[in-house]
């Protein structure tokens, strides 16, 4: 078999296959069945995302996720939310791509299901949201617990604290790399997925076809959240690279690509 053929077969695999983590709990949208109809946005400064209430959403959406207006917000989530924004703005780096992303995507802050997902995108024709869960609870005194820190965001956040570091540093860094990992997404989609392959062919010709052993190696050097699919593999480096977090060298090429160069 030749090695296009293992690799295809392989990836195929790894896009089929059930994750370590519960996808029901990180709901997405990748062929915009929720939001190509209906919908419409606010106005923006055009330095961060533009805000978009409930009632201005796809009916397909709010009725997929129950998304419902929030309250007040907390401090906490004050704080999360000034992450993402934050995130947004450190784009530089990427300066059409971030500039797609100050027009075309709008923030959607309210409570939606599952109650587990932080943070969500939804992409569709013409129209992306990023979902900022207000019903996530921020306060759960386990919440950067090593043994939850299942993705990269929740690693570095659980590594904060160990460090000796507070919980709001912990929360910021946590949103900041949750906003990368959604952008992720949007990234690969606009372009047409070659993220994701460039990612997972590296991996597969780095270690070959044997499942157990690809997703050990994306587990170890990634996340276990990582090795959830394919589409999750990439998105997590995309926020390890947006981080400036080095690499396994089997993948520091990737870098490189998502900079252009």
């Amino acid at each position: 078999m030749s090695a296009a053929m293992q690799i295809q077969i392989t990836r195929t695999r790894l896009l089929l296959k059930g994750g370590v983590y519960d996808e029901s709990l990180h709901p997405r949208d990748e062929d915009g069945k929720w939001t190509d109809k209906g919908g419409s946005s606010k106005d923006g400064s055009g330095r961060s995302l533009k805000q978009t209430s409930v009632k201005d959403l796809p009916s397909e959406l709010v009725s997929a996720l129950n998304v419902k207006e929030t309250g007040t917000l907390t401090d906490r989530q004050r704080a999360a939310l000034d992450a993402v924004n934050e995130a947004i703005l450190d784009l530089d780096g990427l300066p059409e791509f971030k500039g797609a992303v100050i027009d075309n995507v709008k923030l959607v802050v309210a409570s939606y299901e599952p109650a587990g997902a932080a943070m969500s995108m939804a992409t569709g024709q013409g129209q992306a949201f990023m979902m900022f869960n207000a019903a996530f609870d921020l306060g759960a005194s386990d919440m950067f617990a090593p043994a939850r820190a299942g993705s990269y965001s929740m690693q570095v956040a659980s590594k904060i604290l160990q460090d000796g570091g507070t919980i709001g540093a912990a929360i910021k860094a946590m949103y900041k790399l949750n906003t990368y990992h959604e952008l992720g997404h949007l990234y690969d989609k606009l372009q047409g997925g070659a993220l994701t392959n460039m990612v997972v062919d590296s991996i597969i010709l780095a270690k070959g076809s044997d499942m157990k052993i690809v997703e050990k190696y994306i587990t170890q050097n990634i996340s276990r959240y990582a090795a959830t699919n394919p589409r999750d593999t990439s998105a997590e480096v995309f926020s390890m690279i947006m981080n400036g977090a080095r690499l396994p060298k089997e993948l520091s090429h990737v870098k490189d690509y998502v900079y252009g160069r």
